[in-house]
């Protein structure tokens, strides 16, 4: 059915929707554009939260799960994007048009996701010209800069990026663990694909987004008859697990490098192994493990997580249905750190680790040495940032009594 948001002016719009239903978009005035977000509970009591950017016009164009906005603003020739936060109250990131190469440019941003990245482009308007950005507000980084001519419009939670190159090879392209992968010929498309397109397709034209399956909603020209078709693209797939290496912090990460006896397998609903110890690449910055499901797997199937000083987790629970064979995501998992002995519960045992060797740090000689206890200064170093500390401390303490699947 139809439902209109709820506006106090006689123009709105609405740029993008989450998986929570809040939307976003602008309102207007005159001579101005405030971004607007909409919660379902707004729409059912007729309101709607207008914010301010610090300039008269701007809007809202995407929203994550996390309910993180994106916004642009046209500060007179120079257009800004930002990041705005509803529980604070507060713009959490911005890139100003005035900091690209000169007074020619001004920033675009299509895209926010889960986990901090913003798809974008430089314009230099007066050429009509896109240069590809990337950005991550969380850790700071402006992830990925080309300056060559096209944008990133679309992205998903496993970091799959996508866009269009303007000029130079004109046509789609895929970006993903810095690797560009040329998209924009059928040749190109159909080493990717499970099948091959129809012999009367040309070219693909847009990559309009991609979903966690890696799927991408697309158009197509040469379709007979003539004129542009929309199209679902679907790729070769790799599982991509999304972990969340530690439990404290608004942005937790793993610190350590990842121990090489961290396990990664596959059971079936009898709990007996078909894939054992699979090479996984992990994301420090993301939390995300991504690891290549063994084509032969034809039967539903468990993920079973296990490394040191964390407790294990099966995904999904043993009380839900397993997974399909085709699967290619799973949603963000917490992995409980604490369990300093490895026995799978964070109990008195790994208190007593850490308060055994509480203020030791890397740089003190015996760091490593196990002494008659069994343990080393190091295994009381929790989050692996070199030192046993208030940190490690509150980590055993919010998580003690917790078990692992």
């Amino acid at each position: 059915g139809y439902q209109q948001l709820p506006s106090t002016t006689s123009f709105s719009r609405a740029s993008a929707i989450n998986n929570s239903d809040v939307i976003v978009g602008s309102n207007n005035g005159p001579g101005v554009e405030f971004p607007t977000y909409w919660t379902p509970s707004d729409i059912s009591s007729n309101t709607r939260h207008l914010f301010y950017t610090g300039f008269a016009v701007s809007w809202g164009t995407g929203v994550n799960d996390l309910g993180q906005i994106l916004w642009e603003a046209q500060p007179g020739t120079a257009t800004t994007i930002g990041v705005f936060d509803p529980a604070t109250e507060t713009t959490i990131f911005q890139q100003n048009g005035s900091d690209a190469p000169n007074t020619n440019y001004s920033y675009h941003g299509w895209q926010l996701t889960n986990s901090g990245f913003v798809t974008a482009a430089w314009e230099r308007y007066s050429f009509n010209e896109y240069n590809w950005r990337l950005f991550n507000f969380r850790n700071g980084s402006r992830g990925y800069s080309r300056n060559s001519w096209g944008w990133f419009d679309a992205a998903n939670e496993a970091e799959t990026f996508t866009g269009y190159r303007q000029y130079g090879g004109t046509g789609p392209v895929m970006f993903q663990d810095g690797v560009w992968t040329e998209l924009g010929s059928v040749e190109a498309l159909n080493s990717v694909l499970n099948t091959p397109l129809p012999g009367n397709i040309t070219h693909p034209d847009y990559f309009f987004s991609i979903n966690e399956l890696g799927e991408i909603v697309t158009s197509f020209s040469g379709i007979s008859p003539a004129g542009n078709k929309a199209g679902l693209l679907k790729p070769n797939p790799n599982f991509v697990a999304n972990y969340n290496f530690g439990q404290i912090g608004a942005s937790p990460t793993y610190h350590g490098i990842l121990p090489s006896l961290m396990q990664v397998d596959l059971r079936n609903t009898n709990g007996v192994s078909v894939a054992s110890n699979i090479a996984a690449r992990y994301d420090s910055n993301t939390g995300k493990l991504m690891f290549q499901i063994p084509q032969a797997l034809d039967q539903p199937f468990r993920v079973y997580l296990r490394l040191p000083k964390y407790l294990g987790k099966i995904y999904p629970p043993l009380t839900e249905p397993a997974l399909p064979p085709d699967s290619t995501w799973i949603p963000m998992q917490d992995v409980v750190q604490g369990d300093q002995n490895s026995d799978n519960v964070i109990d008195l045992t790994d208190y007593t680790i850490i308060v055994s060797y509480f203020n030791w740090d890397s740089g003190l000689e015996g760091w490593d040495v196990v002494d008659s206890s069994g343990f080393a200064p190091h295994d009381g170093d929790v989050n692996e940032d070199g030192i046993v500390d208030l940190s490690d401390y509150t980590i055993i303490v919010t998580n003690f009594n917790m078990i692992g699947d």
